[in-house]
């Protein structure tokens, strides 16, 4: 599908570094290109690509992009005079936020791009050692584009290239007589490793490849390319939010280990064909397992200091990375080379009373007194291990792992009749509120009503039913006072309702 401008327009490397951050934005937001609009601040923007741009220019290009007409298709279906964004810009007191939605003929292809190459927002802010690493980059996503990782595989390839070949690819200067640095360019090959070291799709490093005969002349670059597990955002969970707590999926922890309930779910999407009897509940019990592991410093099995999201290491990816991607890569870790997993099939026994155990552990971390829990799991180990079973530390590659096929669907956590000392809090949300309470900054009664209150009423369109209590401040008389309206709103009025009333509010919704 060839894709041109019309009327000859051009773009500076300034609109087009904004045209990939717009695309990259909405890929790592948004994958399958559902959204109806997108929105970035200006001062994101403007940092990520770069400090010295002026706020002006960065503006004066993103809107350029609406402006330039687009030509693309095939001979059965030919596009003309398709904008490249429709955009907009949002302004309150504090910042200014850059909007935009791509016309229908762009979504489709964006959603289903085969030739196309995600280009992460990590790849576009990490620092580079060359003007030129990027462009290898773009090269390398498009090829690590066109094939699909698969867990417990050799996700590498090679790809070789000529110097000349590179050159021509990444546009590297030359001299009148059209030579290059081969030196340099070398140079450039052996640090993109550590350049796009924070990229997660893939990681890749290059090396020269010497001819064997005088000179030593490079004669190809090699590329390694490893592909990585998809990341959570990449992977439909399948389920609203409000639906997951009616599957009991994930529970409550400390601030600082909570991870999503929907990761768990994505989880069993993203490897069911790697591991087809891991359910979501498995997924997040393997995941309290190895932190409860890390946290009490006793290894379960013998890999527990040599992987990166185990023991010591995990508390440090959960310290840099966030509880969040460190579960992830431990899945991932798992689904790949499988450690915990074996431990917890090889004895049933003894993986119903790790789970147990770390489930204590969590619940301990949320507040919950677990004395009786913990006595009752210690009696069941007590009955119920084998003379074959043992504390020591476990090595899977010594072990002869052997499952009954029930033991997949067992929970250990619901074989006992554990007293819940208080439910888990439900979460409220727009989906289960009965009343919505806004404040308002000090501001006049009649503005309010003329204004702010005005749009409140104009949910009345079918939906939801609710009561939206606001609470003001009349700036003569310093009087609190508050005022009640019902509504039937649907979810996505009220988000459009909400958006309008951002500059006039103090604070986030609570939903009640």
């Amino acid at each position: 599908m060839g894709i041109r401008a019309e009327d000859g327009v051009t773009l500076s490397s300034l609109d087009i570094a904004v045209w990939e951050m717009v695309l990259s934005w909405t890929y790592d937001v948004d994958p399958a290109m559902e959204a109806r609009a997108y929105r970035i601040s200006t001062s994101a923007l403007r940092r990520f690509l770069g400090d010295y741009i002026k706020r002006d220019e960065v503006v004066a290009s993103f809107n350029k992009l609406a402006g330039v007409k687009l030509s693309f298709g095939t001979a059965d279906r030919l596009y003309s005079g398709v904008s490249m964004l429709t955009t907009w810009k949002e302004a309150s007191r504090d910042d200014e936020v850059l909007a935009w939605q791509y016309p229908e003929p762009i979504r489709i292809i964006m959603s289903d791009m085969k030739a196309y190459a995600h280009i992460e927002l990590a790849a576009i802010v990490a620092k580079k050692t060359s003007k030129y690493s990027t462009a290898i980059y773009k090269w390398l996503a498009l090829e690590a584009s066109k094939r699909k990782w698969i867990a417990g595989s050799d996700n590498r390839f090679y790809i070789p290239i000529t110097p000349d070949e590179l050159a021509e690819i990444v546009d590297f200067s030359r001299d009148e007589n059209g030579r290059y640095n081969i030196g340099k360019l070398t140079s450039v090959v052996l640090a993109h490793e550590e350049d796009y070291a924070p990229v997660r799709r893939f990681k890749a490093r290059g090396k020269p490849i010497h001819a064997k005969k005088r000179g030593r002349p490079v004669e190809v670059y090699e590329f390694c390319i490893e592909l990585q597990a998809p990341s959570p955002q990449h992977v439909k969970a399948g389920y609203k939010p409000s639906h997951l707590r009616e599957l009991n999926v994930g529970g409550i922890d400390d601030p600082r280990y909570i991870v999503r309930s929907d990761t768990w779910v994505r989880a069993q999407r993203a490897f069911r064909d790697f591991n087809p009897t891991y359910l979501h509940h498995n997924y997040w019990k393997l995941w309290t397992v190895a932190l409860s592991e890390a946290l009490n410093g006793k290894p379960l099995t013998g890999a527990w200091d040599k992987r990166k999201y185990r023991g010591t290491s995990l508390l440090d990816q959960i310290e840099t990375e966030g509880a969040e991607y460190a579960a992830w890569g431990m899945i991932v870790e798992e689904v790949e080379r499988p450690d915990l997993i074996d431990f917890l099939r090889a004895d049933v026994t003894r993986g119903t009373t790790v789970i147990s155990r770390a489930e204590c552990d969590r619940r301990e971390r949320a507040g919950w007194q677990v004395d009786r829990m913990r006595d009752q799991v210690e009696s069941y180990y007590g009955r119920n291990r084998t003379s074959s079973a043992s504390d020591e530390i476990w090595t899977s590659e010594e072990t002869i792992v052997s499952m009954p096929e029930e033991a997949d669907a067992f929970d250990p956590v619901s074989y006992f009749d554990f007293a819940e000392p208080e439910p888990e809090p439900e979460v409220i949300g727009f989906d289960n509120c009965a009343e919505i309470h806004l404040t308002f900054k000090p501001v006049h009664i009649d503005f309010l009503e003329e204004k702010a209150f005005a749009l409140i009423k104009s949910g009345e369109i079918g939906g939801k039913k609710l009561t939206v209590i606001s609470s003001y401040q009349d700036p003569d008389t310093s009087e609190q006072d508050t005022w009640e309206q019902e509504i039937n709103v649907s979810f996505d009025e009220w988000c459009r309702l909400l958006a309008s009333l951002q500059p006039h509010l103090i604070g986030q919704e609570v939903y009640q």
